[in-house]
This record gives C-alpha cells, sequence and structure tokens, in this order.
C-alpha cells in the first residue's frame, strides 16, 4: 500500500511538471518553501504519533543511517511536493491573465530535463524584466529590440503559470 501511495505521489508531481509552464524560477521557490514549512510542521506530529512503530522497524540501525533516512526522505517530500503547489495555483486560477508586453532584451535557451526557450522582455507596465518561456516558432520569429507581447495567466495563489498543452489565456484589451 505504501508503495503505491509513492508511485501516485511521484506521478502527480510528474504531470503538475509535464502540465505546467512558469516564468522561469517564478513560483519554485515559493513552493519550496510552502513544502517545506508544511514538512516542518507535520512530521515531527507525524514522528511523534509513529514512534512505537518507528522503533521497532529501527531497532538496530546506526543513528546515523536513521538521521539520513528521515533527511531524504523530507528532501524527497520537498522535491516532489513543489509540483502539487504549481497545480493548486493553476487549478484555483480565477482565470485572469496578465499582459507582458516590451522590447525584447534578449533571447536564450535553458537546456535541463528539456530545451525551455526563453525571451527577456522588459515590461513596459512594471518596468522589470521578465522571462517568458516561448515556443520554437516564436521564439525563431522574434528579434532582439523587437516588441513582444505575452498574455500569462495568474494562479489562486498569485503565481503566474501557463498551460502547456492546453489554450492560451486571453488579455483584455488596453
Amino acid at each position: 500500500m505504501a508503495i503505491a501511495i509513492l508511485i501516485t505521489f511521484l506521478i502527480g508531481s510528474f504531470a503538475g511538471m509535464v502540465l505546467i509552464e512558469t516564468i522561469p524560477n517564478d513560483g519554485w521557490e515559493f513552493a519550496f518553501k510552502l513544502v517545506g514549512i508544511v514538512e516542518a510542521i507535520f512530521v515531527p506530529i507525524a514522528l511523534y504519533g509513529c514512534r512505537k512503530r518507528l522503533r521497532d522497524f529501527f531497532w538496530g540501525w546506526p543513528f546515523r543511517a536513521i538521521i539520513i533516512v528521515f533527511v531524504g526522505a523530507c528532501g524527497m517530500g520537498i522535491l516532489f511536493g513543489a509540483p502539487y503547489v504549481l497545480l493548486v495555483n493553476a487549478a484555483s486560477s480565477p482565470g485572469e491573465a496578465v499582459r507582458f508586453e516590451g522590447p525584447v532584451l534578449s533571447k536564450h535557451e535553458h537546456h535541463g530535463r528539456s530545451t525551455t526557450l526563453v525571451v527577456v522582455v522588459l515590461d513596459r507596465y512594471s518596468g522589470k524584466r521578465v522571462s517568458l518561456p516561448t515556443r520554437r516558432e516564436e521564439y525563431e520569429s522574434v528579434k532582439v529590440g523587437a516588441t513582444m507581447s505575452r498574455c500569462i495567466q495568474i494562479g489562486g495563489l498569485g503565481i503566474p503559470f501557463r498551460w502547456r498543452y492546453f489554450r492560451t489565456p486571453v488579455c483584455e484589451a488596453t
């Protein structure tokens, strides 16, 4: 049963990473902090509640090994729990979108699990540099110095996001 729960948790985490695209690094820091705070509160409570069962299970283990197992489990919980925060953010979205528009400052590719094409825009509304994920066609067609406009949804937790495989949001005319 525990293995089935773990596998379901991992599949949900990967689904969150595949389905949702955020402005690079926007939202992930918040997600890691939120999951870390939740773990800091509930893990000690769960450990206290299961102390007899855990004592029997870990009987004879060296103390260092027990610490390594718990730290690893908590770290993996934070790592694989963060995409759930982004899924909750997207699912609780009121549907409003924000327009980022301005001159293109630079273009670059992030290589990792997959290639992310990023266009950096100086947003005329906020005056901030915003890194926008783009699709290959748009990335190749936009030139540095040209004006680019992009609508991105704002989630229920305030994190801007875009569904990768679903319709793009429509911004109100400004």
